[in-house]
């Protein structure tokens, strides 16, 4: 039976990796080595390191907790992971058509024309976003006063 060793450390921000993990990647030919980096920042700080050493580092080896939680899901074939913006998107779709459907928005849809379809819900989030940039949303020319 292999042994596996398992390490976690606080590695000052700007460093990449520890010093002692550099220098044995760079004298290792082992291939069986698996860095995970807690962001692509410091994935790719290391990976220069190495670069700059002359090791030829393997990209693969090197993977994010993120890439290395979505690579897992899909080895135990799980059902796919939405990012955060696209089920933020459909938990507020989901909002949006429980709100049409009781009549809550009676100047934007009256289900006449059928129910209330995504891109309904991507006009309201753009018009929300553009009334939420603006600095003062009650001082805009033309405003209904409403």
């Amino acid at each position: 039976m292999e042994d596996y060793v398992i390490t976690s450390e606080y590695v000052p921000p700007g460093q990449g990796a520890p010093d002692w993990l550099i220098a044995g990647l760079s004298a290792s030919t082992d291939s069986s080595i698996m860095v995970i980096h807690p962001t692509e920042q410091h994935r790719k700080f290391t990976l220069d390191a190495l670069s700059e050493r002359g090791v030829p580092a393997q990209p693969q080896e090197h993977v994010t907790m993120n890439q290395l939680l979505r690579l897992l899901h899909v080895d135990f074939r799980l059902p796919v992971l939405l990012d955060d913006e696209a089920s933020s998107f459909m938990g507020i779709h989901n909002k949006c058509v429980d709100a049409g459907e009781n009549y809550k928005f009676p100047l934007l849809h009256s289900g006449e024309h059928g129910p209330w379809g995504m891109k309904k819900t991507q006009r309201l989030e753009h018009l929300h976003a553009h009334l939420s940039s603006l600095l003062d949303p009650d001082n805009w020319e033309n405003n209904p006063g409403l």
